[in-house]
This record gives C-alpha cells, structure tokens and sequence, in this order.
C-alpha cells in the first residue's frame, strides 16, 4: 500500500505537486479533472500542517485496516491519497471523513483533522477498499451499479468491523417508505445519472441517502442467503444477480 499526503498552500500547489503515474493523477485522468474533484470537496490547505502532525497516526491506523481487508479481499496494489478538508457537510454528518474511489486500486480520503476521527477513517478505509476492488471487475455506470456497489462496500465494512456501528445512511427509510421509493427506482436501474439525486438528494423527489439504504438492503439480503459466499466470490457476482438472488423486488414490490 503506497499512503500519499496530498498538501500545499493552495489547491493550485496540490494539484502541481501531483505527477502523473501508471492510475494518471492520484487515480484521474487529467490534472484539471483533479483540481475540479479536489474543490467540490472542498479540500482545504490552510489545514494541511495539522494533517501532517497526524500522519504517523493517519497511517498506523490504514496500514492496521489494510492487513485486516487484505486477509479478506485481497488487491495486489493500493493508493491512497489523504487530502485536507473542512467541509461542514462532512464535519458535521460524517465524522471528519468522507472517501471516494476514482479508479481501481485507488482510494481518496478527505480528512478534517481537528476531528476525532479514528474509527471513521478505519470504517471508510474498509467502504472505499470495496471499491477500489468492485472498480477491477467492471464499469460503475448505471443506478444498478451505484446500489450494488454501495450496497458491498456497507456489508463489506460491517463484517469486517465485526458489526461495531451500522453506517447511519444505511437505515434512512422506514418499510413503507422503502416500498415506495424502491417503486419509483426499479424501471429506471440502467439510467447513469441518478446517482447524485438517489444518493445525495440532489433535487426534492428522494430524501438523502435513499440510495444506501436500498442498496445495502439488498446486499444484506443477499449476503444473508449466501453466507458461505467468499468474498471473492460475491464480488465476482453481477450486480443483476446480487439483485435477482437477494429477492429484495419481491419483498419490497407490495
């Protein structure tokens, strides 16, 4: 696993000190895709001397994680890429740490580190090892995709921390109200730009993080079922047969 720092005294020195490898610029194609991603995320650089006064810590933590997953799901190379943040959002509704996976094999985690942060960073560590791995198998296109994808990476993250806390964007819906938006949802599977409004409430017609409570259902249910499945195995189940075999239709279609 190769851990990067990406600091700098401005978003522009970031994305300078970034060089392009074999997974482009820290996992994206072009430098200007980069500094987009790094300013909708608000990466912040006035706090990258107090990330780097956590970087033994920051690392200790992922090196411990990566042996966990590893023993579980193995990937033959890892990059991770620790970028400061001080996104309200992420500060105030996901613990200091949010975590994004551009390409396989490549995880981005924006951390604010005036947050207590520990376990957090171990369990998105875990979600975005998941898709890291999911990205080596296939292309994450459609709204299928995205649930399936989510849907592992909760479950993958659950079983790997021996169920410490279910993920509170797991268990945003009631019965009912999983019935009613899975409705809406179930025609529209192979569309490829839902995802900000199923997963973020980008607009009014689903509240936030109905996407992770529908696809983590069905995963579950599906997990439940094949429990003797190793996780190299399930991976290599299709998102249409993680689906099919979960019967989540069945249950939530009344």
């Amino acid at each position: 696993m190769e851990i990067s720092f990406l600091i700098g005294n401005s978003i522009e020195d970031i994305v300078t000190s970034v060089k392009k490898t074999k997974i482009g610029f820290a996992g994206i194609a072009r430098k200007e895709w980069l500094k987009k991603n790094l300013e909708n995320k608000n990466t912040d650089p006035n706090l990258s001397s107090k990330l780097i006064r956590r970087k033994k810590g920051i690392e200790t933590i992922l090196i411990q994680t990566n042996n966990k997953v590893q023993k579980v799901l193995s990937l033959d190379e890892i990059y991770v890429f620790i970028i400061p943040t001080s996104d309200k959002f992420v500060t105030q509704n996901m613990n200091g740490v949010l975590g994004y996976s551009p390409y396989k094999n490549t995880i981005h985690l924006y951390v604010n580190p005036d947050i207590h942060f520990r376990d957090e960073l171990e369990k998105t560590f875990i979600h975005e090892y998941n898709h890291a791995y999911f990205h080596t198998k296939r292309n994450w296109k459609s709204l299928l995709d995205s649930l399936i994808a989510e849907g592992l990476a909760e479950v993958f993250s659950d079983e790997i921390t021996k169920y410490k806390q279910r993920s509170k964007w797991t268990n945003v819906l009631t019965d009912i109200e999983r019935v009613d938006y899975w409705l809406k949802l179930k025609n529209q599977l192979d569309n490829e730009n839902l995802h900000s409004s199923v997963f973020f409430a980008r607009n009014d017609e689903f509240p936030i993080w109905t996407g992770y409570d529908i696809g983590y259902n069905i995963v579950n249910l599906f997990r439940q079922k094949y429990l003797n499945l190793s996780w190299e195995e399930l991976m290599n189940k299709t998102p249409d047969d993680i689906l099919i075999l979960s019967e989540f239709d069945n249950k939530y279609s009344k």
